[in-house]
């Protein structure tokens, strides 16, 4: 499957096991396939099914193993950054939109509470 859409813009087309390596590869760093695999809980065959598209539409980059000839090692490129980036700054938006758009005043201030309240359980 193509992460690209008629447009050009890769993203949207993302599947969830293209999205979760890549931010696999985001966290991890510089990662073989097989530390990825292994990391994703997924066989070498799956992780690099899933890279291929990844690598195609320039979201990460391929580069030699600097200590052994026979690995490649997974390095998120710009593009792919840039595309986490947008992604994450879209989805903590998403919340406070919702709740601005949905709730009205009354309800908005219980979420405001449980808020509260829910931070005040992760302190313990």
């Amino acid at each position: 499957m193509s992460v690209e859409e008629a447009d050009g813009d890769p993203g949207s087309q993302l599947t969830p096991s293209q999205s979760s390596l890549l931010k696999r590869v985001r966290s991890a760093g510089p990662s073989t396939p097989a530390d990825l695999a292994r990391a994703e809980l997924a066989r070498p065959q799956s992780a690099l099914a899933t890279l291929k598209p990844l690598v195609e539409a320039s979201l990460v980059e391929r580069y030699p193993h600097p200590t052994d000839g026979r690995q490649i090692l997974i390095v998120l490129s710009e593009r792919g950054r840039d595309l986490l980036a947008e992604r994450d700054t879209t989805r903590s938006d998403v919340p406070a939109v919702m709740i601005a758009e949905r709730l009205n005043p009354a309800e908005q201030r219980t979420v405001a509470e449980a808020a509260t309240l829910l931070r005040r359980l992760g302190d313990h």
